[in-house]
């Protein structure tokens, strides 16, 4: 039995994506060849088909398995449940992502030191810069290892900085299965922040986390289309959703008076930003789904007031703009 289980939830529309992610796994340089478990979360094109494009040699060392379409976080609780409690590591691969061929080996060198959850940097399909850079995480700040002037020992509180700009990928972390193997996604389907919720279930687990700061993970398009308009619909509905994401963790987790300020802090920000995408869209003419902003006001009530105080301004700046045109005639 491979000592790494690599979990991959598959829901894809285009083909060959599935196939290029499992060959990265599989040909990981200065390990034992780890087991790759496919989770087919109800595909339009199915795991199976993709998974036959493989050779014979690489497909013994796929498990494929199939659920209704749940979501990733669901689809990775299959995976999880399905491996055995004497797999010593756990890593987790998107399947339209793909690993560089040193990064198991360089995650386990740091986690054989006895630290118990490891993350990378990685580099996104049209990002400008890589996800440590875009989230501000700098790892001078942070204890490197001995072995490696590039792998770090996380120093600070790995909670906290998963409240805000969480410097985790999903496709580039591995954890120890003895300490982090009972651990699970939310079970529903449309649990906003799922990853970040297992990175701060996490972050109580263990204080023994350690990072490589280079890129070992290239990141794919997903199955996401993105809007280039803080304006939009989709922004609205990403807002909403962090909205939900920042009350489950005051409901979920016991938080320290630092912690807590800090997450109130989270939820007036997203109001008042809920607030400005509502009124920027009445004011082009475009009115907000009601029943995605309903939705929002019955857990977010104090949005009203938001909304009220965004509507005063634009007013106060209308009629200061009004009165100021008059005078200059």
């Amino acid at each position: 039995m491979a000592p790494i289980s690599v979990v991959v939830p598959y829901f894809q529309r285009e083909a060959g994506h599935l196939p290029r992610a499992i060959r990265s796994a599989l040909r990981q340089r200065e390990v034992e060849t780890p087991t790759v478990i496919v989770v087919d979360d109800g595909s339009p094109l199915a795991a199976a088909a993709e998974i036959a494009t493989l050779d014979p040699a690489e497909r013994q060392h796929v498990r494929v398995l199939c659920q209704p379409n749940r979501g990733p976080g669901p689809a990775r609780n299959a995976g999880l449940d399905a491996i055995s409690r004497e797999v010593e590591w756990v890593a987790f691969l998107d399947s339209d992502d793909v690993w560089e061929e040193r990064h198991l080996a360089r995650g386990l060198t740091a986690l054989s030191l006895g630290y118990d959850f490891c993350f990378a940097n990685l580099m996104r399909e049209g990002d400008p810069d890589t996800h440590f850079g875009l989230t501000h995480f700098d790892p001078s700040a942070h204890q490197p290892l001995s072995v490696d002037p590039s792998l770090f020992a996380y120093c600070g509180d790995f909670f906290a900085a998963n409240l805000t700009y969480s410097p985790v990928g999903t496709s580039t972390v591995i954890f120890r299965n003895s300490v982090l193997g009972s651990l699970r996604f939310p079970p529903t389907p449309d649990t906003p922040g799922e990853d970040l919720l297992f990175w701060l279930e996490a972050a109580r687990a263990t204080r023994r986390v350690a990072f490589d700061s280079t890129v070992q993970v290239r990141y794919g398009r997903g199955n996401i289309t993105n809007s280039d308009s803080w304006k939009s619909a989709h922004s609205l509905r990403t807002n909403v959703a962090y909205g939900a994401y920042v009350a489950n963790i005051l409901t979920r987790f016991g938080l320290n008076d630092a912690q807590a300020a800090l997450v109130k802090r989270m939820r007036r920000e997203n109001r008042k930003n809920v607030a400005l995408i509502v009124m920027a869209m009445l004011h082009e003419g475009r009115r907000p789904d009601l029943a995605v902003l309903g939705s929002y006001v019955r857990r977010h009530p104090a949005v009203i007031a938001e909304l009220l105080r965004v509507l005063g301004r634009a007013g106060l700046r209308r009629g200061f703009g009004a009165r100021r045109s008059a005078q200059l005639r």
